[in-house]
C-alpha cells in the first residue's frame, strides 16, 4: 500500500499564483471554495479533469485528492472556507461570469456561495 498524498494548508483569502506554479497531487484537510479572478489552470480531481478559467467557481470537497497545472502566465483567485463537503466537488452551476458556461463535470453542489463562512482560517 502507498503513501497518502501530502496535505497541504493554505489562507483564506486572495493569492496570485505564478506562471509554472504546477503542484503535484495533494490534499487539503478543510473543503474551500476558489473564485478565479483572471488566468487559467487545470486540475485533476475527484470530480475529473477540470479547465478552469476567470470566472470560475470551484469546490474543493473535504479530503479532495487533486493535482494543479497552470495554464496561463499567472492566476489571481480568492480561497473562501466552506462546511465539510463529502461530494465530489467541481465547477459550481451557473456560477461562470466572464464568459459563456459550457457543459462541466461535478456540477452537483446547489448551496448557496453566499452561505460561506466569513471567518478566515487555514483550509
Amino acid at each position: 500500500m502507498g503513501l497518502p498524498p501530502p496535505r497541504r494548508v493554505i489562507r483564506a483569502g486572495v493569492e496570485r499564483l505564478p506562471a509554472q506554479y504546477d503542484v503535484p497531487r495533494h490534499q487539503h484537510r478543510h473543503a474551500y471554495v476558489t473564485v478565479v479572478f483572471s488566468g487559467a489552470y487545470r486540475q485533476a480531481a475527484y470530480a475529473g479533469r477540470l479547465s478552469i478559467a476567470a470566472g470560475d467557481i470551484v469546490l474543493q470537497p473535504t479530503f479532495d485528492c487533486h493535482a494543479d497545472q497552470m495554464l496561463s502566465p499567472g492566476v489571481e483567485l480568492l480561497r473562501l472556507p466552506w462546511g465539510r463537503e463529502a461530494g465530489l466537488g467541481g465547477v459550481l452551476d451557473g456560477c461562470r461570469s466572464t464568459r459563456s458556461a459550457a457543459p462541466r463535470p461535478a456540477t452537483s453542489p446547489r448551496r448557496s456561495i453566499w452561505s460561506l463562512a466569513s471567518s478566515p482560517r487555514d483550509l
